[in-house]
């Protein structure tokens, strides 16, 4: 239960050190005072005294992270410190989301504070308008950049009062706050549909993307790459997908065999917990990523692999081990809703996976299908082809099947 009020009408959350930040924090609130924005400052210092009121104190942060305030002064711990204050920062965050008045997060703060900040609005939906002013290395900053939505205003010089250079960020952090609509999540445009890709399934993941653009569909391309399997399962469970042609599957070959391109275990679950039209074929199950050849694992030496590039070395999965990542797809797909269609590419998986090619091997890709057919949901249909995953009448189908899926599940009407 918390003990500080939500506000009545939309807020910009300023997130900083009182104690040492209050003069940009002051600044930053008239800046957004002279766009008819309201700021709602939450004090994430522990230290002094804050130099400007706030709506949600240090104490009232503190306890929503589950500490003291006064103990986290009297142990002298800043690691432990800055933990609570992100933990209650982020579940302020949290409830603020949840009243329906966050119009954006601004965060003003050093080194610490910008790792803070990461930290409590790691929850809000990847669309809200989160932004940062920091006087961090430039390693954090692209760190936090480059994991997140997150837009970063680097200071250049540090957060010790008010200069040139720390008014023209605090200046572009409010008008970037005042440039949208908190209530929309989503625009009016086209059905957008999440295509699935890696660089041996580009050929498909292309004509796919193509095939779906001439139909008035917008496309999302995910690297399946582990971080792009996470944001694509996270952006469906915030409804900003309306379909997936899951034509890359080989994160859960990595999940399995311990790859550097992993998803985790949530890979292909939002897509059913959303109940959206799921297209999905085992493109690129027949690798497994790693680093240079030094770093495959010793139980795997002497294994079918390939140097695909001076960074990366693929491991060619077994017949065992596809069809232990056919039954996990069929595991990931029980308990779903929506329409949904497996469709095995019997002629290769990958553009290794060919006659000729390194990974060529019918045997374990028909594993791949013996482990989906053995626990398949009766309500997901699967189909059988001799096709190989580049083959155009691959993607030309998983679009024709995605129109109609996106028709038939929607008001949408298509070209």
């Amino acid at each position: 239960m918390t003990d500080y009020s939500m506000p009545d009408g939309d807020v910009v959350a300023v997130l900083a050190t009182l104690d040492t930040k209050g003069e940009e924090v002051e600044h930053l609130l008239g800046l957004l005072a002279a766009r008819g924005l309201r700021g709602w400052v939450v004090d994430t210092g522990v230290l002094g005294e804050p130099a400007v009121p706030s709506a949600v104190s240090r104490r009232q942060v503190a306890a929503a992270g589950g500490a003291e305030l006064d103990r986290l002064i009297a142990d002298q711990d800043p690691a432990t410190a800055l933990a609570a204050m992100a933990d209650g920062a982020r579940q302020v965050l949290r409830d603020l989301q949840a009243s329906g008045h966050l119009r954006a997060a601004v965060g003003i703060t050093g080194g610490k504070g910008a790792a803070l900040f990461a930290t409590a609005t790691a929850d809000l939906p990847l669309t809200s308008l989160k932004i940062l002013v920091a006087s961090a290395r430039a390693e954090v900053l692209a760190r936090i950049a480059s994991t997140s939505t997150t837009v970063v205003f680097p200071t250049l010089v540090d957060l010790m009062g008010l200069n040139e250079l720390t008014r023209q960020a605090l200046h572009r952090a409010a008008v970037l706050a005042g440039s949208g609509d908190p209530t929309d999540t989503r625009t009016s445009g086209p059905r957008t549909v999440a295509v699935t890709s890696f660089g041996v399934t580009t050929t498909a993941a292309m004509a796919c993307v193509t095939g779906l653009r001439q139909q008035g569909v917008e496309t999302l391309v995910f690297p399946a790459n582990g971080a792009g399997g996470r944001l694509l399962e996270r952006l469906i469970d915030e409804g900003q997908i309306d379909g997936l042609i899951d034509l890359t599957t080989t994160e859960l070959a990595d999940e399995l065999l311990g790859g550097t391109a992993s998803a985790g275990p949530d890979r292909l679950c939002a897509a059913g917990r959303a109940g959206i039209p799921h297209w999905i074929a085992p493109g690129a199950a027949d690798m497994v990523n790693f680093g240079a050849p030094d770093t495959i694992p010793e139980r795997f030496r002497g294994r079918n692999s390939y140097r695909h590039s001076e960074y990366t070395t693929l491991l060619r999965t077994s017949p065992d081990e596809n069809r232990q990542i056919g039954e996990l797809v069929a595991k990931r797909l029980k308990g779903g809703t929506g329409t949904r269609r497996v469709h095995w590419t019997g002629g290769g998986f990958s553009d290794y996976d060919r006659p000729g090619g390194p990974f060529h091997d019918p045997v374990a890709d028909r594993a791949w299908l013996g482990g989906v057919k053995s626990d398949l949901a009766a309500d997901v249909e699967l189909v059988t082809t001799d096709e190989h995953i580049n083959d155009p009448g691959v993607a030309a189908g998983a679009v024709e099947w995605m129109v109609q899926a996106l028709a038939a599940t929607t008001s949408w009407g298509h070209a």
